[in-house]
């Protein structure tokens, strides 16, 4: 995939993402005037999840595309913004660390079951 691609995917997502966050605004009022149950509630929030990690993990990948090349200006970009990343789960160590952990357990699991 070409930039102009992957940065097309991402403004999609960013667009669904958004409109997620206006969909969870109107239930959170709807619950507030009694309108839907709080059960109803969490299961929309809990499936919005997946959504936003989504968003989060792609918006991370164009952050990577628009680093700085100069080292001088790569620190302050790195130091400003890869911070928040790291917040909320988004950036290079958790993802690898998680998807090292998931491999583990594939393999204690085939190991127990082989």
């Amino acid at each position: 995939m070409a930039y102009l691609d992957v940065k097309a995917y991402f403004l999609e997502v960013e667009d669904q993402y958004m409109s997620m966050l206006n969909i969870i605004k109107n239930l959170e009022n709807s619950y507030t005037n009694g309108e839907i149950s709080k059960e109803v509630l969490n299961n929309f929030q809990e499936n919005a999840l997946q959504m936003k990690a989504n968003y989060e993990r792609l918006a991370y990948v164009m952050f990577l595309f628009n680093k700085p090349k100069a080292t001088k200006k790569r620190q302050k970009f790195h130091s400003k913004l890869e911070d928040k990343f790291e917040l909320v789960g988004a950036d290079k160590k958790t993802i690898i660390d998680e998807n090292t952990n998931i491999l583990k357990d594939f393999e204690k699991y085939l190991d127990k079951e082989i």
